[in-house]
This record gives structure tokens, sequence and C-alpha cells, in this order.
């Protein structure tokens, strides 16, 4: 959606084919929504790179989709402290833009409540979004801008016949283009197949749980050894979260909710006290390399793939469209694009 709206702001047609009920409901809105790398200097410089781009466009996008749709994305500067590393991890930390070391005895200062034996680094310009807001907020605003946005749409087979590619669904439905994106996180490889790229992209599944505090018991973003709290305006905290390989199976358990309370509950004793009020799971779309792939296919030069972001796909997606965006005016020049677009004027909450 981010690439559709993108594509739509400079004058594309776009068609948009989720297979779900709605686009947006697979991982994008199953994260926790840190608007970070979790462990940015364990990263390619190219992933680093979209998260860092990504990270200067969010205020002005959730302000935006707030002016234009009515929808808050729920932008909240938290801050990230990360507690748990090494003495060699926390400088290379302590590198990154804006990181200040936190000593063991200024913890309770910072976050009241946490039960931490050693310090940690803290980056006080993180934020985060919640994530069903934001997905509701940019099928609005992918609407408003003439987006056409056909749900329960399975593409199951895709074809070149002259300059066009011809796009199946799995009930017959045909759509016809000149220039195609695919970004289908985890369900991608299917179609890469149908243009003869044998690139995997594998389902690796997440549980995450809520906890139903009131506001200030968690103030901000805590990654711990891998997993994190993440504090929401209203009080609730996301726990998450896991890393499983359990192909497309989206199913939750007891026993992963009960070891995330108590990673909770050993993290933040105080939120003991509260009741978990929801556990879900999504697939994250994971490759062999670190960095997504956003290219056009090498045999397909007017097909363009952005997938693979495994983690980072709310992270990077803003900085994913403009990359989608400058490959696609790329092909088409602007003598080009004015024969296979429809103009849109477009109003503007903000710079």
């Amino acid at each position: 959606m981010s690439c559709a709206r993108q594509l739509s702001m400079n004058g594309f047609a776009v068609k948009l084919l989720d297979a779900g009920p709605r686009p947006g409901s697979e991982a994008s809105s199953a994260g926790g929504g840190i608007l970070s790398l979790l462990y940015p200097w364990r990263h390619s410089t190219d992933l680093r790179a979209l998260a860092q781009r990504s990270q200067e466009i969010y205020p002005y996008l959730c302000e935006e989709l707030s002016l234009c749709t009515g929808i808050s994305p729920q932008f909240f500067k938290s801050g990230m402290l990360i507690t748990g590393l090494d003495h060699r991890e926390q400088q290379i930390a302590l590198e990154e833009p804006g990181a200040i070391v936190v000593e063991r005895d200024d913890l309770s200062a910072l976050e009241p409540g946490l039960v931490e034996t050693t310090g940690g680094v803290y980056s006080p310009e993180i934020a985060n979004v919640r994530n069903p807001a934001l997905v509701k907020a940019l099928l609005l605003d992918c609407l408003r801008l003439g987006v056409e946005i056909y749900s329960n749409a399975k593409a199951t087979r895709a074809l070149k016949l002259a300059d066009h590619y011809h796009v199946i669904l799995e009930d017959g439905r045909k759509f016809e283009s000149g220039h195609v994106l695919i970004s289908a996180g985890a369900w991608s490889s299917n179609l890469l197949k149908q243009f003869d790229n044998a690139e995997q992209v594998a389902p690796v599944k997440g549980q995450i749980i809520a906890i139903k505090a009131r506001p200030g018991v968690l103030r901000r973003t805590i990654l711990h050894k891998g997993r994190y709290l993440i504090p929401r305006r209203d009080g609730v905290v996301l726990v998450g979260s896991t890393i499983e390989h359990a192909g497309f199976d989206k199913k939750v358990d007891s026993k992963t909710a009960k070891d995330l309370r108590n990673f909770a509950h050993a993290l933040l004793p105080n939120l003991a006290q509260y009741p978990t009020i929801a556990h879900w799971a999504g697939l994250r779309p994971a490759l062999t390399a670190d960095a997504p792939i956003i290219e056009p296919l090498q045999n397909h030069p007017n097909v363009v793939v952005a997938t693979g972001h495994y983690r980072s796909g709310i992270v990077c997606a803003p900085a994913t469209a403009e990359r989608v965006n400058k490959l696609f005016c790329g092909m088409c020049g602007e003598k080009n694009r004015q024969g296979i677009v429809k103009k849109t004027e477009i109003r503007h909450a903000s710079a």
C-alpha cells in the first residue's frame, strides 16, 4: 500500500491485488510497530539505509495520513532501551546516532519498575506506530488517491503477451498492465516463479501477546536479548516475539503465551497484575540475504520486486515506496508515462 500510494501520488494508475480479505491483514498488521531495526549494527548497509530513511519520513507520513483520512497511525516517540548486551556489543551500540549509555543505577529513573542487573543503551528518538491503525490509514488514503483495490484477489498465473503482462486470479479474473510490482510478503515466491525467478521467500512465524496495563506502567520500548516490550499510549503493552520456522502455519499456542508473559513479568514485574487481552501470530518474509529485494527482474525489466523485508517491513515501508517509485519513473519516463497513467490531483497535508 505504501508503494501504491507513492505511485498514485506521482500520477500512475494503480490496481492493487491482494489475496487476503483486505490489504495489510497479514504481517503488516501483526508486527509490533517499532520504527527501528532491533539491533541496527548487526544488519547490512543497505537495510540500515532503508530504515534510516524511513525514520526520517515517518513523522510527516503519519501526520499526513491523520489529516487526510482521520485515522492516526499513533506515532509514539517512546525511545528504545536495549539491555542484556555484552560489553563489546554495548560499545558498538553506542556508535548509533543519538545513543547514550544508561548505567545500572540510572535505570530506575529512566524506566521505573524495570528489573535488570546491568545497564543498557538508550536511543531517545526511536518511535513506534500501531500497525493496524497505520494499515487502515494507508488503505483509506490509497482509495482517496484513486488506487483501485481488489481484495480476495489471489494471483495464480502471470504471463507476458506482446508488451503487456496478464495476471490471472484464482477465480478467473484477469488484469492487464505494462508494468507489475510483486510485493506479496511471505507469499512472493509463487509469483516470482511465474517469471522464472527462483528466489525463495520463506515464512517465519512470530507470536505476540498484548497486556492491558494502564498508561505509564511502561514508558519506553525495551529490547532484551531478542525480545521486546512495546508501550502504547493507552497503556497496552505488546510482548514479543518468537522466531518459528513452521511454514505457513499461523496457529498460536498457550505455551508460547505463557513464555512471553514470563518474559514480561521477569523484566517488569508490575505487568503481572494486568490481563492478557490478545494473542496472535504473523508470517515474516525471509530471504537468505539480510536486505530485501527491491529491483526489477533481470529477464523482465518491467516487473519490479519489493519483498523479503523479514522483521523490517513496517520499518522500511516508506523508503521502499520511494525506491519503487523511482524505478517505475525511470522505466516509464514522463513521455511514456502519460500514455499509461491517469493524472490525479493530490492534496498534500504537510511538507
